[in-house]
Order: C-alpha cells, then sequence, then structure tokens
C-alpha cells in the first residue's frame, strides 16, 4: 500500500509535470478536412498564456486511474491551469484517493514560473524549484510524468 505522505511527496512533481501539458489539444480531423499545418519551428510565446482544462491522461478521458494496488487507488478526476503573459503558472490538480475502502478528495496547486527554448516549454516550481518539459507541435502540449512505478502523459485543451 502506498502511504498518503508518499502521495503528497510525488504531487507536486505530478502538478509540474501538468502545467506542462497547459497546451492545445486540437479536435480530431473531420473526413475531408486538410491536414493541420506543420508544427512551427519554435513556440510563440505569445500563444501559450491562457486557462487550460485537463482533458486526458494516458490518452483516456477522466477520471483516470494512475496508482493501484490491491488497497489503494490514485485517480486524477481534473486539473486547471493557468498560464500568465508573465510567466508565470498556476496549476490544481483534484485527485480522488481510496485506501481500503475510505475515499479522500484531495485538490492539491503548484505555482512558477515558465520559459521557452524552441519547440521545448520549461516549467519551474517555485515550492521546491523541480523543472518539468514538454514539446509542442503547434496544436498539442504533452508531457509525461515518469516515476519508479508510473509513466503518465497528461494532455490539457486550451478554455475558451
Amino acid at each position: 500500500m502506498i502511504h498518503p505522505l508518499r502521495r503528497a511527496a510525488s504531487l507536486p512533481f505530478l502538478l509540474a509535470m501538468t502545467v506542462l501539458l497547459a497546451g492545445c489539444a486540437g479536435s480530431p480531423t473531420s473526413p475531408g478536412t486538410p491536414p493541420p499545418p506543420p508544427p512551427p519551428a519554435v513556440v510563440d510565446s505569445t500563444m501559450i498564456p491562457g486557462s487550460y482544462g485537463l482533458s486526458t491522461v494516458n490518452t483516456k478521458a477522466l477520471p483516470v486511474v494512475i496508482l493501484s494496488d490491491s488497497l489503494y487507488t490514485l485517480e486524477v478526476t481534473s486539473a486547471a491551469a493557468t498560464m500568465t503573459s508573465g510567466h508565470h503558472f498556476t496549476i490544481a490538480i483534484t485527485t480522488r484517493e481510496t485506501v481500503d475502502g475510505n475515499v479522500s478528495i484531495y485538490t492539491d496547486t503548484v505555482a512558477g514560473t515558465w520559459s521557452v527554448s524552441g519547440l521545448t516549454i520549461t516549467l519551474v516550481s517555485a515550492a521546491d524549484g523541480s523543472v518539468a518539459t514538454a514539446t509542442w507541435d503547434a496544436t498539442h502540449l504533452v508531457v509525461t510524468q515518469m516515476d519508479a512505478t508510473a509513466r503518465d502523459s497528461y494532455g490539457y485543451v486550451r478554455k475558451p
């Protein structure tokens, strides 16, 4: 069983990684629709600021189980990210943790700064200096979180 403190200790990294997903997840192309334009050579940092909602974890719709064993389950149920033109970010992620049949809901927040170099967006947590990166293809921004037991990809969509 994973101890609740392990969950809390891993969430700042998880949150920093999810913020990187704050790009746009595009809609599927309809038949007869021309393909999307090729990805840019660099990320235009003026296109990043905005509010985003988590749409997928590992290409699955929410809620998604990200950790599980016989008496423990951790699910991501939602997340919201804000990227500002002043190169600051805030991400709030809501998880549902079930330990031996007891359910708890947590909302954890991480904040920090972001920067762009080429096609890479780098986010740095103000709390602990942890760094997360992502690549952007003009439509999607995907971040992969890896730890000793899991590899998870988070996808966000820009809110209107």
